[in-house]
């Protein structure tokens, strides 16, 4: 199903696909069409397993639509013209990190600006092996957006990343699949297909331990060990009353895949 500025939300074999189509602008951001993606998220269709990200032709996503910072700065409207996009770019980074199932990135091309941010927002990520990922903010007088800079800083380690940003280096796909950023690096025109094998890999994972393993990997860096423990066991200790647990541990004892709540 395509959308009015193109955006496509379609499933097969029960897991669900968001594509990013406009590949005449490499995929570029605006507000009507971060807008349409988050609508498209809000209401995907019951009963999928795992969602993949992707990009539409030669680029995954190239970031936000630098026409529109260039309007906006000759009229003097920057604040007021911009904010929205902001705001629209880090309320779906948001939304795909709070996703109840596991989220594949299927990244083609180049990666740029708030593009990093969606892949990276992602639980998964495949590349091909032309795929590089370009900070972009600094060379343009910004500071990066769309959690570029957490996850990032995660990966490559602060000094590393902040060289990045300065630098406006390009991550290649080696360096991606080092640091832990790509979870498979194929060949170029394969990235779909690898994307659709890792998401019904990952399908049907039990929606509340998703998402708390989420939480817990994303604040691991700034706790303290001991800290660390007791958000473990309080979170684990939460989940022991679900269903799902039951479900998971017979599913393992009759040596078959789980089916829980909500897939």
């Amino acid at each position: 199903m395509a959308g009015e500025t193109g955006v496509t939300v379609k499933v097969e074999d029960g897991i669900g696909w968001l594509i990013l189509e406009r590949p005449e602008t490499r995929n570029a951001l605006d507000p009507g069409f971060v807008q349409e993606a988050i609508a498209a998220l809000d209401d995907l269709p019951d009963g999928i397993g795992a969602l993949v990200l992707a990009g539409a032709g030669p680029a995954f996503c190239v970031g936000a639509d630098l026409n529109l910072f260039h309007e906006a700065a000759r009229a003097k409207r920057v604040d007021e013209d911009l904010t929205p996009l902001l705001v629209a770019m880090h309320t779906i980074t948001r939304q795909l990190r709070a996703l109840p199932i596991p989220t594949v990135a299927a990244v083609e091309g180049v990666a740029a600006g708030a593009g990093i941010g969606l892949a990276c927002a992602c639980d998964l990520r495949v590349v091909g092996e032309s795929t590089v990922f370009v900070p972009a903010f600094c060379a343009i007088g910004l500071s990066p957006d769309s959690g570029t800079s957490f996850h990032l800083t995660r990966a490559l380690g602060s000094a590393a990343a902040n060289a990045a940003f300065l630098r406006n280096r390009r991550i290649t796909a080696t360096e991606l699949a080092a640091c832990g950023l790509a979870d498979e690096v194929v060949p170029d025109g394969q990235v779909w297909a690898a994307a659709t094998r890792l998401a019904v890999e990952v399908a049907g994972a039990a929606p509340t331990a998703l998402i708390e393993t989420r939480r817990l990997v994303d604040a691991a860096p700034g706790q303290r060990f001991d800290e660390h423990l007791d958000d473990e066991g309080k979170t684990i200790r939460s989940l022991w009353s679900s269903a799902d647990i039951l479900e998971g541990v017979t599913a393992f004892v009759e040596r078959r895949r789980p089916a829980f709540r909500g897939h």
